[in-house]
């Protein structure tokens, strides 16, 4: 994992001087250095793939939910990217504790995290942290006592129980699937993961809700979106999935584009408790996927 410069971390904080290191997505509104979601706010124990053995994945980091998804199924190798060069520390500090507490003790580090109480954690944890991840939150938590704010986002949609480790069996199993996973981070906006993944193929990628941040900042959202998913085929496995998470309904419709049409197979799931869509997209090639 690379190293963040404490210069950079400091710049989230001091926003009158932060325009030297933070850089925009050509898409949508995700930036570079930017606020981390503890949870995800998808319903993921609803549609995640439960059998990955001996599969690659490539998937969003974000709050790290969709990556320790695809360690509960025993996925082989993960690549988890994210335009947010804060998304790599704050997975590397979520899949560490998972790892090393039990499950009481994890969810109970959690909330002291989700309060900036990072003295805690640290020294719960620390030492069982790269060296780097923990010089990160050590220089985070000192900034924080000087700024008062706070990198973390809450809300009531962002929450461990739309988690299928939320379960304790199933955190167990997650944590097992850690300790044999090959994980490696991409720090890469989704518009260029083709170029940052050309020589990779992957059994299932997962997307979150990206392509429904598109349509806050570019008028043409389903166009572009379309070619996204499209130049996602280059690097997806003939038996892959692409899984793409619709929040409200919908919010992009680039299942409609003729060229997508062309490409793949489209199922949709409706997530029932939220009214939310899950897109599934498998190549033409394969007439196989139920």
């Amino acid at each position: 994992m690379s190293v963040i410069d404490n210069s950079m971390l400091k710049s989230f904080f001091d926003e009158e001087n932060n325009s030297l290191h933070i850089k925009q997505s050509t898409l949508t509104n995700f930036k570079s250095l930017d606020y981390l979601y503890l949870w995800t706010n998808e319903l993921l124990k609803e549609y995640y793939e439960k059998n990955l053995s001996g599969k690659k994945v490539l998937t969003i980091t974000s709050s790290a939910d969709h990556l320790l998804h695809a360690a509960l199924a025993q996925a082989k190798e993960i690549h988890s990217f994210d335009i947010n060069l804060f998304s790599k520390y704050f997975s590397s500090l979520k899949l560490n504790m998972i790892i090393n507490l039990d499950y009481e003790d994890f969810y109970k580090q959690m909330l002291y995290l989700s309060n900036n109480r990072l003295d805690i954690v640290l020294d719960k944890v620390g030492d069982f942290l790269p060296l780097n991840v923990s010089s990160f939150w050590q220089e985070y938590f000192r900034l924080y006592t000087i700024y008062n704010k706070s990198i973390f986002i809450n809300g009531q949609n962002y929450s461990p129980k739309n988690n299928a480790y939320y379960t304790y069996d199933e955190y167990y199993n997650t944590k097992n699937g850690l300790r044999k996973a090959n994980i490696i981070y991409h720090d890469v906006a989704i518009e260029n993961l083709k170029k940052e993944c050309l020589n990779d193929t992957y059994d299932v990628i997962y997307i979150s809700n990206i392509l429904g941040r598109i349509e806050r900042c570019y008028s043409k959202v389903n166009e572009v979106a379309a070619e996204l998913i499209n130049n996602l085929k280059d690097v997806l496995n003939e038996n892959g999935k692409i899984y793409d998470y619709a929040l409200n309904l919908g919010m992009h419709e680039c299942y409609k584009d003729e060229e997508v049409e062309k490409s793949y197979k489209i199922q949709c799931k409706l997530i029932k408790p939220t009214k939310d869509i899950v897109y599934i997209y498998t190549k033409k090639s394969n007439q196989n996927v139920i």
